[in-house]
């Protein structure tokens, strides 16, 4: 594992408090989660640390929304007022609260698993209730998604050329343990900083 993996983790958290403390809270929060989910190294075998037992540890998906969310109540605290809950969010509370019933159910202790789901699933979801409830909101992360292709565009020409391994040439191990899964019709998959080729495609196609 390189020393930029926990470098780039950590050093995520002030980062977010800098860009909101330099532009608009809105386009900080998008520019936040886009760049994290696409330059962040992945979990995999070196790329989590547990800090406090029974709390998800750090590790890619988790420093996004912990860093987003204390950005917000210091320096826009006001906007966690302006959630107004309603039917429509009960899919995500079930969908959050689901390791609850699994876990009991076998025995275990449920609450890692659903603090996971929570951090993982429920901050992004409110988070996006709160910044993203409006067609300005939806304009800005529709030009950062567009944006995060076309920076992309040459790391998977790139990799299509000396096969996906940036990830382990840039955080020091493989994203995804079988690399089998990069190879298709006798070239290669970009994968790029992401997990798996499957999601780049997802990306670039959004």
């Amino acid at each position: 594992m390189s020393p930029l993996v926990p470098l780039t983790l950590f050093g995520f958290i002030p980062l977010v408090l800098y860009l909101f403390n330099r532009v608009p809270t809105q386009r900080a929060v998008i520019v936040s989660f886009v760049a994290g989910y696409l330059f962040l190294p992945q979990p995999g075998l070196a790329g989590k640390f547990a800090l406090v037992s029974g709390i998800p540890p750090i590790e890619k998906m988790s420093v996004i929304c912990y860093a987003v969310l204390l950005a917000t109540i210091l320096f826009d605290s006001k906007r966690l007022s302006s959630f107004q809950p309603g039917w429509i969010d009960l899919p995500m509370l079930f969908w959050c609260l689901s390791p609850l019933a699994a876990q009991m159910s076998n025995d275990l202790s449920p609450i890692s698993p659903t603090t996971g789901q929570i951090i993982t699933w429920g901050v992004p979801y409110f988070l996006g209730r709160i910044y993203l409830n409006d067609l300005a909101g939806m304009r800005q992360l529709a030009i950062a998604i567009f944006a995060g292709g076309m920076v992309y565009i040459p790391l998977c020409l790139l990799e299509m050329r000396i096969s996906p391994t940036l990830h382990l040439r840039v955080y020091g191990y493989h994203a995804r343990l079988d690399f089998a899964q990069t190879m298709r019709y006798g070239g290669y998959r970009p994968t790029v900083l992401l997990e798996h080729g499957l999601w780049v495609g997802m990306w670039m196609m959004a």
